[in-house]
């Protein structure tokens, strides 16, 4: 176990991942502290949870892998996801606000990151800094739906 410190706020962490957390803030990510009720103990169990749902075909098992959040800055945003965000009234600050305070994020292949808001009403995804999509919880899949609620058990 290792120590991250905060000279500004003047306080100190206890960090399991320090590697992770080293690897994050060098691929221009930042871990937020502090926000988030989950350590590595509950991320670990709720990734054996949702690998269980996997198997079990509960779940889709493209969703990724389950992941403290690290804040990104949205650089880009898709043609794709420009449509998307017209017709669903999300704006690019609304995006940003999601990744900010996500509960809860999936690193997918090709660098892609799912993020699910703290508040289980929205998810974004992000390829890099580039945003791919975003979409309210009315239009979750049973996926994202059963996901939230492990979580939930988990915070």
């Amino acid at each position: 176990m290792k120590f991250l410190a905060l000279p500004d706020s003047g306080r100190v962490f206890f960090v399991l991942n320090f590697e992770k957390l080293l690897k994050n803030s060098l691929d221009g990510g930042i871990i937020k502290i502090g926000d988030n009720n989950m350590n590595e103990i509950k991320l670990d169990k709720l990734r054996k949870r949702i690998e269980e749902l996997q198997n079990g075909r509960i779940i889709n098992s493209n969703i990724g892998i389950a992941a403290f959040p690290v804040s990104v800055e949205i650089q880009s945003i898709n043609s794709h996801a420009e449509k998307r965000l017209k017709e669903r009234g999300i704006t690019k600050e609304d995006a940003q606000s999601y990744i900010n305070n996500a509960m809860i994020m999936f690193e997918q292949k090709e660098k892609i990151r799912l993020y699910i808001s703290n508040d289980g009403n929205s998810a974004v995804l992000i390829r890099g800094t580039e945003l791919i999509t975003a979409y309210p919880a009315k239009d979750f899949d049973n996926t994202i739906k059963i996901i939230i609620e492990e979580v939930k058990k988990y915070e």
